[in-house]
């Protein structure tokens, strides 16, 4: 099954996206995503090509990021056990509607409350990154692997997503990365490429407040079976689509996930509180 829902995405990326994507002139202003919830006509196209040719693998509910934002009980699939397809047409809409490259489409497959399959796929950089539960991660028909040693904590680089959070877990984690040395990269904004650099090495963790199902289950499970870990910092508890909020850790090595974590939780950030509507969070710590 994972080969055709790869063709579905990469197929639809192809008609309905590319297509799409604005001109320099059209282009709008680049924003952090947090701080407007942007909609394109190429998501909901996207979106609405998608979901028929899902539901003819499998006749199971589609819960979409558009169709999550008109009807939020959708939302409701990720807290029981049956079986539905979660849709992202368009992971890194601020980026896309502003004519940059960093963005993908997400596709995965949830049974009894966890991830089991998972297609990102980046169209601009000609990348599909697959997993399934059990079968491994995959990138263009290469196995992945995370760096299997540990790095030093003043070696380890990544991308602390803070926009969120209110102002002191912000505070906060800055403390925890500051006191471990750790060096940042700036972040993609859009999951579709953070999930796969973590689980290639190009990145040692990412980490993430609020944790929309379609943002975060299938890169989760790509980095899971590439050997990283995803997982709350309170209680090291693994990611579920059901969780709302963090925050939450992702890591290539469990050694490496560790040490973050302890300095999170020593600094103690280790509780994710929601910054409140219209708050002027701007860039990642």
């Amino acid at each position: 099954m994972i080969d055709e829902i790869e063709k579905i995405v990469s197929e639809v990326a192809a008609s309905e996206v590319m297509p799409r994507r604005p001109h320099p002139a059209e282009a709008r202003d680049f924003v952090e995503p947090w701080r407007d919830e942007v909609v394109t006509e190429a998501d909901i196209a996207a979106e609405a090509a998608i979901a028929p040719r899902l539901k003819a693998l499998r006749d199971i509910p589609v819960v979409g990021e558009e169709a999550a934002k008109q009807d939020p009980a959708l939302l409701g699939l990720a807290a029981g056990t049956d079986p539905f397809w979660l849709v992202d047409p368009i992971d890194g809409t601020a980026a896309f509607a502003a004519g940059r490259e960093e963005f993908g489409v997400m596709v995965a497959l949830v049974e009894g409350g966890e991830t089991v399959l998972a297609t990102i796929h980046v169209p601009l950089a000609r990348r599909t990154t697959t997993a399934e539960r059990g079968a491994g991660a995959f990138e263009d028909g290469r196995r992945l692997r995370t760096r299997d040693e540990p790095a030093a904590s003043e070696d380890l680089a990544g991308t602390i997503y803070a926009g969120f959070f209110d102002a002191g877990v912000k505070g906060q984690l800055a403390a925890a990365a500051a006191r471990l040395g750790c060096r940042a990269i700036e972040p993609s904004y859009a999951a579709a490429l953070e999930y796969p650099a973590v689980a290639r090495g190009d990145k040692d963790f990412v980490l993430y407040g609020r944790l929309r199902p379609w943002d975060h289950a299938p890169g989760c499970l790509i980095v899971t079976e590439a050997g990283g870990v995803a997982a709350l910092t309170a209680d090291s508890a693994a990611y579920r689509p059901s969780v709302g909020f963090g925050p939450m850790l992702v890591a290539g090595t469990a050694p490496n996930w560790h040490v973050l974590s302890r300095s999170i939780r020593a600094a103690g950030a280790e509780r994710a509180r929601p910054a409140p509507p219209g708050s002027q969070a701007r860039r990642p710590a």
